[in-house]
């Protein structure tokens, strides 16, 4: 109950709205990044990693808002229409073809990804080895690609509108946060991955390289 004493009310996240938008945009943005981050900093050393997601952010932020303002000048709600309107049917035809290639990539990069990374996570998590079918073998890596296609993806494609998958957007966005903490505790508190924090920040801080 409010402070005025009016009932407590709670709007849900209907399709196309700002809070599912947000979520979406969210996920599309970071997506499995997240876990590259470590990495960037590792490598390249605190400024200019920082400095280099801090151009990533400036060219995301900036192309957006050249998607959102093509889309409003020619009233259109997908590419493809963007491209009919200013450069005509071939073009059309062709950011079709781009953006289902794309897709694609998408798809399968977090196929090889998850068929990878899945069986070692298992084992470490249950102090187990798996089954070959099941483990980090050839057989293991067609039976995770397979059951996450037509588990996973699959039943998210059936979807009709992009709208309809603001629930799961939700869910992975939780997820990436979890990631993050994740990373960050292991960070500090786990002595087998960083024995000394101070000298781990220390060296962090006073690297800059171009190069690997």
């Amino acid at each position: 109950e409010r402070q005025d004493g009016a009932p407590l009310t709670y709007k849900r996240m209907s399709p196309g709205s700002v809070e599912s938008s947000v979520f979406g945009l969210v996920i599309l943005c970071l997506g499995s990044g997240t876990l590259t981050f470590p990495y960037i900093f590792y490598e390249n050393g605190l400024v200019f990693s920082v400095l280099l997601i801090a151009l990533g952010a400036v060219i995301s932020m900036y192309t957006g808002w050249l998607i959102v303002k093509t889309a409003e000048y020619c009233n259109a709600t997908r590419y493809e229409d963007i491209a009919m309107e200013l450069y005509g049917k071939n073009m059309s035809r062709f950011t079709s073809v781009m953006i289902l290639v794309t897709m694609l990539g998408f798809v399968i990069a977090y196929i090889v990804l998850l068929k990878s990374l899945l069986p070692q996570t298992i084992e470490a998590v249950s102090g187990s080895t798996l089954p070959g079918w099941m483990g980090d073998t050839t057989g293991g890596h067609i039976f995770w690609s397979a059951l996450f296609s037509y588990a996973v993806v699959f039943p998210l494609t059936l979807a009709r509108k992009l709208s309809a998958l603001r629930f799961s957007s939700l869910f992975s966005f939780f997820c990436g946060i979890y990631v993050v903490l994740v990373l960050v505790f292991v960070c500090l508190c786990d002595r087998d991955v960083n024995p000394d924090l101070g000298a781990s920040l220390e060296k962090v801080a006073s690297e800059f390289r171009l190069t690997a």
